[in-house]
C-alpha cells in the first residue's frame, strides 16, 4: 500500500531467479517473519526516482527501510561496458517505468547489513590471523570508519602459505606489517564483478592500478557490511618493494 500512494520513488527489484537462489531456510524464515520481511522489502525501496543516467559511483541513497543507505558502484568491465552495481547487485534491466517512480531489476535480494568491516573480520575464526594483524598493526580502527572501504581479505590458509619464518619476520617487523595491510584495503567500494574475471581471478580494477596481485583468486565475494564490502581472497598480496613467497 505504501508504494501505491508513494510518489517519485526507485524500486530495485530482484529477479525471479534471484529470490529462487535464496537458501530455503532464508525464505521459510522470512515467510514467517513479517516484520523481517517487510524490512527488507522497504531496504530495495528509495524515496525518489533515480533513472540509470541519474546513478553514479560513490551515490548514497537513503531508503524506506534502513539507517544504512544504498551504495552505488557504476564500473566498466573488461570489455569497457558500464556495469552498475547497488550494494553489488547488478542491475540488469534498468528503467522500467511506473507511473509514480522507476524499477531497476537486480540479481540479487540484498540484506540490510548490521556490522562494519572490523565487526565481520574479527567475529570469524578464517580471519583469526588477519585480525591479529591488524590490531598488532593498529589498523583495526580503518574498518571501523565511514567508509566506503573494500579489503581484500586473506584467510587464515592464505597466511600459511607464507613460510614460517618469513611470516614471523613480517608479524614483527611494524612497518611491512602495516604495509602490506594497506596494500589489502581499497577506499572504494569494489564488487567482485567489477574486480574479478568468472574464474576467480583479478582483472578491470587493477588493470592500471599500483596492486601486484601474485596469483590471487577470490574465495568469496560481496560480503557487505555497513561501511563496505569484504572480497575473500586465497593469498596475502605483496606491495611493491617487499618479496615473499606465497
Amino acid at each position: 500500500d505504501a508504494l501505491r500512494t508513494s510518489e517519485d520513488i526507485t524500486i530495485f527489484a530482484p529477479s525471479n531467479q534471484a529470490i529462487q537462489d535464496l537458501p530455503e531456510e532464508t525464505v521459510k524464515a522470512l515467510t514467517s517473519d513479517p516484520a523481517a520481511l517487510a524490512e527488507i522489502l522497504q531496504y530495495h525501496v528509495v524515496p525518489k526516482a533515480a533513472f540509470a543516467k541519474d546513478l553514479t559511483n560513490g551515490d548514497m541513497l537513503p531508503t524506506l527501510g534502513s539507517s544504512n543507505k544504498l551504495h552505488i558502484s557504476v564500473k566498466q568491465d573488461w570489455f569497457f561496458r558500464t556495469m552498475v552495481n547497488v550494494q553489488c547487485a547488478r542491475v540488469v534491466e534498468a528503467d522500467k517505468g511506473g507511473c509514480n517512480g522507476v524499477v531497476h531489476v537486480i540479481n540479487k535480494v540484498m540484506v540490510p547489513p548490521t556490522q562494519t568491516l572490523a565487526d565481520l573480520v574479527e567475529g570469524n575464526e578464517t580471519f583469526s590471523i588477519l585480525a591479529k594483524a591488524l590490531r598488532q598493526a593498529d589498523l583495526m580502527a580503518v574498518l571501523q570508519g565511514e567508509g566506503p572501504i573494500t579489503i581484500f581479505a586473506p584467510t587464515n590458509e592464505a597466511f600459511k602459505r607464507i613460510p614460517d619464518d618469513t611470516l614471523d619476520n613480517l608479524l614483527g617487523n611494524t612497518e611491512a606489517l602495516v604495509k602490506t595491510l594497506k596494500h589489502h584495503v581499497l577506499e572504494d567500494f569494489a564488487c567482485c564483478d567489477s574486480c574479478f574475471s568468472r574464474h576467480g581471478k583479478f582483472r578491470q580494477l587493477l588493470r592500471r592500478s599500483r596492486y601486484n596481485m601474485n596469483g590471487a583468486s577470490v574465495a568469496s565475494c560481496d560480503t557487505i557490511a555497513t561501511n563496505g564490502v569484504v572480497q575473500v581472497i586465497d593469498r596475502v598480496l605483496r606491495p611493491p618493494g617487499l618479496h615473499f613467497d606465497n
